[in-house]
């Protein structure tokens, strides 16, 4: 028995049947789509790196804001580094916020507000800012090999473009 009923007239020799058309535009236009979403998701990633909104900062409660970027001598030092750490300490004790980035992009943007308090202490007042890029992650001391610098002179709390550049190795 033949799938084909006397009606339908065979194709031309040569032609190809209507639904091997149809299913190699579907199928090209699915390529299409699949490749314009890749290069959507490859354009976004090139990109500003994600990261808290400095734009944020006079929002809601009083923060600091900024970018902490590497100075160009130390550049080739950023690779593989686990994680940047902003901190915010007062005259002396333990730090009163900090705020970690993970694997970080740099200029870097940061928020650093009340979140990211470490004890009771309100944050508020001025504040002295260290920033850290550790090769371990770790929120310890400094190792051998991480990039710091402290920011010069205070902050006072509500400050926006507080940058701050890495420029010492330990």
């Amino acid at each position: 028995m033949s799938s084909s009923s006397p009606s339908d007239p065979a194709p031309p020799s040569g032609a190809r049947p209507r639904r091997a058309v149809s299913t190699t535009v579907l199928s090209l236009a699915a390529v299409l789509g699949l490749a314009a979403v890749s290069l959507i998701a490859l354009l976004a990633g090139l990109g500003p790196p994600a990261g808290p909104d400095p734009a944020r900062c006079d929002q809601g409660e009083p923060a600091i804001c900024g970018t902490v970027s590497v100075a160009p001598e130390l550049r080739e030092r950023v690779a593989g580094a686990a994680a940047l750490f902003v901190i915010a300490r007062g005259v002396s004790g333990p730090p009163l916020a900090v705020v970690r980035i993970p694997a970080p992009h740099f200029p870097a943007a940061y928020r650093l507000g009340p979140e990211h308090a470490m004890g009771a202490e309100p944050f508020a007042g001025e504040v002295r800012l260290v920033a850290r890029l550790s090769r371990t992650g770790e929120a310890g001391p400094p190792q051998p090999g991480d990039l710091e610098s402290e920011r010069a002179g205070s902050v006072p709390v509500g400050t926006a473009g507080a940058d701050i550049v890495l420029a010492r190795v330990h």
